[in-house]
């Protein structure tokens, strides 16, 4: 939670200004590299495991004070990038390997079939692809050093994280609402307002939030119970009470979507009738949570355009089918004068055509299908709600958070010690 102090600099930055909040977050690094290494014994690759979990909340956040935009150097990038170098000190080849090198040789002849309108934005869009899959092709290293402990402290770091997030957009609203304070990134709609703390897009803000919440109340369902029973019903209040100050639709239909998932499999899997029961009983509570969300919001059952951009983007696809509009969402909106698909298939189908989609897909899916048939995964609903979402918005793998849960999700399949999680308390941390 230390780490938490530096995530609130960078949210109050025009208040306590720049400096303060980079010479924090060299600060927290340092003592986050001391608690893990010394503290914990863990070798470095661990200790990078654990920095992409705690910095994902400053992710779009520049260790210096050059905008994201134009330099994405955030402490995030920084793990994953000496995470990738350490595994590939003894490189493993796999799916994820190859497809990460044919990407490289997609994007330069890319770059001659359809050279971008501007190449900065197409390079950006390319490193958070590549980085993406590099991750993927890690987990055949990080399956030897992978057991419960590393999980457990995995999920513990992640649920956090959103946690610590959660506090920030309550932070945020407060400020703005109370004190005429405004800080972050605030969305002053026609008929509702929307708050996203450090987050660029407030759909991928409410979606971070939710998968924290399933990934809770999976290890609950499960027997693997992450927190105290005190401890989980009151991250899960602070979960959805953010959810709702968010305001954007996205993640409550995800999380909505992914507990029902998990639910029915645990009722026809393992005969839970308990879950029946429970599950029978949610339905009021999710009325409820939807009628409130719709007080905030006009638009509650609009489609918000999102038909019309699919419509165009598959025609994109027929345009362009083998290599798309070409990398960077300028190119695509200046061709198709309208914004990026909101959904994973057609955005990356309409920008990279048949080619480029089948190369990412190779990386992409033979990892999350591991997970997503191990039927004993807690990490994996965690994993479905992020899927379930992306079918709605843009740019998943530039969301960050779906690589941590991805690395949690699937890592959890190879531990080595088979014991169960323990719960934690808080007492045990003071």
């Amino acid at each position: 939670m230390f780490y938490g102090i530096y995530d609130f600099s960078v949210l109050l930055s025009g208040m306590i200004g720049q400096k303060v909040h980079i010479v924090l977050g060299f600060i927290s690094l340092a003592v986050f590299f001391i608690l893990a290494v010394k503290g914990m014994h863990m070798k470095m690759l661990n200790a990078l495991l654990f920095l992409l979990a705690v910095s994902i909340n400053s992710s779009y956040t520049s260790i210096g004070s050059i905008p994201y935009s134009r330099l994405p150097l955030t402490w995030f990038f920084v793990a994953s990038v000496g995470l990738i170098f350490l595994c590939y000190i003894k490189v493993r080849k796999n799916l994820a390997f190859f497809s990460a090198i044919f990407f490289c040789s997609f994007f330069v002849v890319s770059l001659l079939v359809t050279p971008p309108l501007e190449f900065a934005n197409a390079l950006n869009q390319m490193v958070n692809i590549l980085v993406f899959l590099l991750l993927l092709s890690c987990v055949g290293k990080l399956k030897d050093i992978y057991n419960a402990r590393i999980n457990s402290s995995m999920m513990l770091l992640y649920l956090g994280s959103v946690f610590v997030f959660s506090l920030m957009i309550i932070v945020q609203k407060y400020l703005y609402e109370s004190k005429g304070i405004s800080v972050g990134h605030i969305g002053r709609f026609a008929k509702r307002i929307s708050y996203a703390a450090t987050f660029y897009d407030f759909s991928f803000a409410t979606l971070y939030v939710a998968s924290g919440f399933c990934l809770l109340l999976a290890g609950i369902c499960y027997k693997k119970r992450l927190l105290s029973w005190k401890t989980s019903l009151i991250f899960m209040v602070i979960y959805l009470y953010a959810i709702l100050l968010i305001n954007a639709r996205t993640g409550m239909v995800a999380l909505v979507i992914g507990t029902f998932l998990m639910f029915n499999s645990l009722v026809i899997r393992q005969k839970r009738l308990k879950i029946l029961l429970i599950e029978i009983c949610a339905v009021p509570i999710v009325l409820v949570l939807l009628v409130m969300m719709s007080t905030r919001r006009a638009d509650m059952f609009g489609g918000s355009g999102r038909l019309g951009g699919y419509i165009l983007g598959l025609q994109c696809f027929a345009r362009h089918f083998l290599f798309g509009s070409g990398f960077g969402s300028r190119n695509y909106v200046e061709l198709m004068h309208t914004t990026i698909p909101h959904n994973f298939f057609i955005q990356y189908l309409a920008q990279f055509g048949m080619i480029g989609f089948l190369i990412i897909f190779m990386g992409f899916f033979p990892v999350v299908k591991k997970n997503l048939l191990d039927r004993n995964s807690v990490g994996k609903w965690a994993l479905v709600t992020i899927i379930v979402g992306a079918m709605f918005i843009p740019d998943i793998i530039n969301s960050h958070f779906l690589s941590v849960i991805l690395l949690v999700a699937v890592c959890e399949t190879y531990k080595v010690s088979q014991s169960p999680i323990q719960s934690f308390r808080w007492e045990t941390q003071k």
